[in-house]
């Protein structure tokens, strides 16, 4: 867009990361879902981004072949998708994904996560729950 501050200056590594789809991260992991093989190509190479320089970005956690990574975003993606579905929530363990979420960000940077969790109204709302 013409008007945008950014318009017309060249493409930042940053500009890229903002752009790519949640599922497109949670694709880039190794694949730890019961169907998964390791032998396929496809998750050979998911294995190695995650060795190679993933694993990284979560300083935090001991998680060396990114299942415990895997399985947070992915179950984080599919509540993502659901809500944004409109799809209702209340079958799902909403204190275990919540506990998920967290775990996330902490494995990136506790300090973060610890800051955030002061604007978390979930447990009230969970509190309050009619059911």
């Amino acid at each position: 867009m013409p008007d945008h501050q950014r318009f017309g200056h060249d493409v930042q590594h940053d500009d890229v990361l903002a752009q790519v789809m949640f599922g497109m991260r949670k694709d880039l992991l190794p694949n730890h879902t019961p169907e998964a093989s390791g032998t396929i190509y496809k998750n050979i190479n998911r294995e190695r981004i995650w060795v190679e320089a993933l694993q990284f970005a979560f300083p935090y956690v001991s998680d060396t072949d990114g299942a415990t990574t895997f399985w947070r975003v992915t179950d984080l993606h599919r509540l993502r998708n659901r809500v944004s579905h409109l799809e209702p929530v209340f079958d799902e363990d909403l204190p275990f994904l919540m506990r998920e979420a967290f775990g996330l960000m902490k494995s990136i940077e506790p300090v973060v996560a610890d800051w955030d969790s002061n604007f978390n109204r979930i447990p009230d709302l969970l509190k309050a729950r009619p059911y």
